[in-house]
């Protein structure tokens, strides 16, 4: 699922196991609780037509107003162009993985892949600030450094060992 948020400019996704809509209502009841903790509480969203009752209560009980799009008129909605950038987006990382990344684990990422278009996307109100600061403040590129998504990684690990008599005891993680 494929959420864009028009005040901070910001394109949100979560893996939904299935298309039910106990599922729905739980990607959009998790996606609201992310937006609400980042102080921007959804006032008014836009729903498919399609979508189910629960979903519609839900919002009701979250104090939340929604419109309905008309069916087939999506090709001006700001929603439908993020989801084909978040789409593109996806692709374009997914091209990028190594030969043996297994494609079945594609969901894993997801949160990549939304961190780095918000990155890149600017806010509406302050271009020169970035979708991923108005929700999450400044990325630390020290303590999560990024790479391309499914890149192959060896990583070695320096052993110590200590002398106790005649047994070499490995000290892992010292």
């Amino acid at each position: 699922m494929v959420l864009y948020d028009y005040n901070s400019n910001a394109i949100l996704a979560i893996f939904m196991k299935s298309q039910h809509k106990s599922e729905l209502l739980r990607a959009c009841v998790q996606l609201h609780e992310y937006l609400t903790n980042c102080w921007l509480k959804p006032v008014q969203q836009r729903l498919d037509n399609k979508a189910p009752h629960t979903l519609k209560w839900s919002m009701m009980q979250q104090q939340v107003k929604y419109q309905l799009v008309p069916p087939h008129i999506h090709c001006c909605s700001a929603v439908e162009q993020a989801i084909a950038t978040f789409k593109e987006h996806f692709i374009a990382e997914l091209c990028t993985t190594d030969k043996q990344f297994l494609l079945q684990l594609w969901d894993y990422l997801l949160p990549q892949a939304a961190l780095t278009l918000n990155l890149l996307h600017d806010l509406h109100l302050n271009p020169h600030l970035s979708a991923y600061k108005q929700l999450n403040s400044t990325h630390n590129f020290n303590k999560l450094p990024l790479a391309p998504p499914g890149t192959k990684v060896i990583v070695h690990v320096k052993h110590r060992y200590a002398n106790h008599g005649r047994h070499m005891v490995s000290m892992d993680g010292m």
